[in-house]
């Protein structure tokens, strides 16, 4: 009966955030005539920089290890293209031409529209940053409708915000904290043995799989209609939940008297913990 009352909630409330998020990326990508373009950029090697910053939509995005700050795109909009900034020690790349917010919207050419939520590298072009290899202070990733895939990234902090996107991480490492938000989105954190301090999430309707970590000091999960998945190394873990209809399954040992808390909160989402 839980699981019926939770489908049912979530295919109304998916219904309609489907049809605002179909009007977002028809305003933001294909619904503009627009010029497909090819370029690199490269940061001076006289700046130094502690913190990085992406805002990434509608296209895919690789990050790799490199010997610059070097910034390459393939196929993209010229309406929407990324560029490669530097303000007070932080790499942005973000798109210098913002899209105007009104409704209903006027600009729109339908009959040249190329409407994808990223699954064609054709209609969405591909970025890929290179950073030299580093402890940056904070790394923040702000992507809706794209595809993201990060490799070798060291940090004490990391910020990530997916929405309608898909952000993977393979040798990550995270020596503080780590928030996310995964609206719509799926999260992947396959990490280098990390050990950090914090971990914050929330999968309002979307998924987050953490492997190969250990937290220190505490663990926040809100999970309303998401997934989540933890697979843990460590021990002094102790768990409280705020159960409604969701479920909430952990493999491992806890205890009451544990320094680390995982304090989930659950209302027809799911969790899974898995503690070695």
């Amino acid at each position: 009966m839980k699981k019926t009352i939770r489908l049912c909630i979530i295919g109304i409330i998916l219904g309609i955030i489907l049809v605002i998020a179909g009007y977002i990326v028809l305003r933001a990508t294909g619904g503009y005539t627009s010029d497909i373009i090819s370029y690199e950029e490269v940061l001076p090697d006289d700046k130094e920089i502690h913190s990085i910053y992406i805002s990434a939509y509608h296209t895919d995005f690789n990050v790799k290890q490199g010997d610059t700050y070097r910034l390459t795109a393939e196929n993209v909009s010229d309406n929407t293209a990324l560029h490669l900034t530097e303000k007070n020690g932080v790499l942005n790349i973000d798109t210098e031409k913002k899209v105007t917010k009104s409704f209903p919207p006027t600009d729109i050419n339908f009959s040249t529209s190329n409407f994808s939520f990223c699954f064609n590298n054709n209609t969405c072009g591909k970025y890929t940053l290179y950073l030299p290899k580093k402890i940056y202070d904070e790394f923040t990733c702000d992507t809706a409708f794209a595809d993201i895939d990060i490799n070798d990234l060291s940090c004490e902090k990391a910020g990530i915000d997916t929405s309608f996107s898909s952000v993977s991480f393979s040798n990550f490492d995270v020596t503080k904290s780590i928030d996310a938000d995964c609206s719509f989105g799926e999260c992947n954190l396959n990490m280098s043995n990390s050990t950090f301090e914090k971990l914050d999430i929330d999968t309002s309707f979307g998924e987050f799989n953490l492997n190969n970590a250990e937290i220190s000091k505490s663990c926040s999960i809100d999970s309303s209609f998401g997934e989540t998945s933890l697979n843990l190394y460590g021990e002094n873990y102790k768990l409280s939940k705020d159960n409604c209809f969701g479920e909430i399954n952990i493999s491992g040992n806890t205890s009451s008297n544990g320094n680390v808390e995982i304090d989930s909160s659950n209302s027809f989402g799911e969790i899974n913990i898995t503690i070695e």
